[in-house]
């Protein structure tokens, strides 16, 4: 599989909140004081009897790409890019993901499990054919659509990690079909009860190198 031609559209780092609390009005102020992803006005939704805790109480839109969805049991942070993200903007998502982290937490929330998501394409005719015969034995005529996936246990920045591979033929925003590969690392939740700020601040680089193009090839090969 052309493995070289992959580039990320889509980079997302979830943070799944085990304790503490912050208004979501107050969040939304310590997120443009500390993180610079362009401007924004946020869409906060005040509590309803009933509104189930995972229902989004904040989210934030900006033209950089930049998207963030805080709810009372997760928070989402995202870039999205319908042309691609470059070395610059990744390492952008990097330094921001790592001072939202320390913004978060010494505020008084307390996570119990993280994760990163790349989602990754490469244009090309014909992808579902080239997954089948790079990964399986199975005979690709007639086969439309395709979706492999694979879990292995992994150690990412120290922590016991759920590494998960996931590979497609679709398509992107653009209208472009091709190879479609996700990539989620997500630390074990049998494992922590709650992780402090140090074990996150040192996954998040970790798990940035472990997520790339080169990591597909190294596990399932040419």
């Amino acid at each position: 599989m052309q493995y070289e031609l992959l580039k990320t559209y889509t980079l997302q780092f979830v943070y799944f909140i085990a304790g503490g609390s912050i208004r979501f009005d107050e969040l939304s102020t310590l997120i443009r004081q500390t993180v610079s992803i362009g401007d924004f006005d946020p869409m906060l939704m005040p509590d309803a009897p009933g509104m189930p805790p995972e229902f989004p109480r904040l989210q934030i839109f900006t033209p950089e790409g930049y998207k963030l969805s805080a709810s009372k049991t997760r928070i989402d942070f995202i870039i999205d890019l319908p042309l691609g993200l470059g070395v610059a903007e990744t390492e952008t998502f990097k330094e921001n993901t790592s001072l939202l982290t320390n913004m978060m937490i010494n505020k008084g929330l307390v996570f119990s499990r993280v994760a990163l998501v790349n989602t990754m394409f490469a244009a090309q005719d014909k992808a579902e054919r080239e997954i089948l015969e790079a990964l399986t034995k199975i005979t690709p005529d007639g086969i439309s659509n395709i979706n492999i996936g694979f879990t292995k246990s992994s150690k990412i920045g120290n922590l016991s990690c759920n590494d998960v591979f996931n590979l497609s033929n679709g398509s992107i925003s653009t209208g472009e079909t091709g190879l479609v590969v996700t990539r989620d690392i997500n630390t074990d939740a049998t494992a922590y009860q709650t992780l402090n700020q140090a074990m996150i601040l040192d996954f998040i680089p970790a798990a940035f190198m472990a997520a790339t193009p080169h990591s597909l090839q190294e596990f399932v090969g040419k």
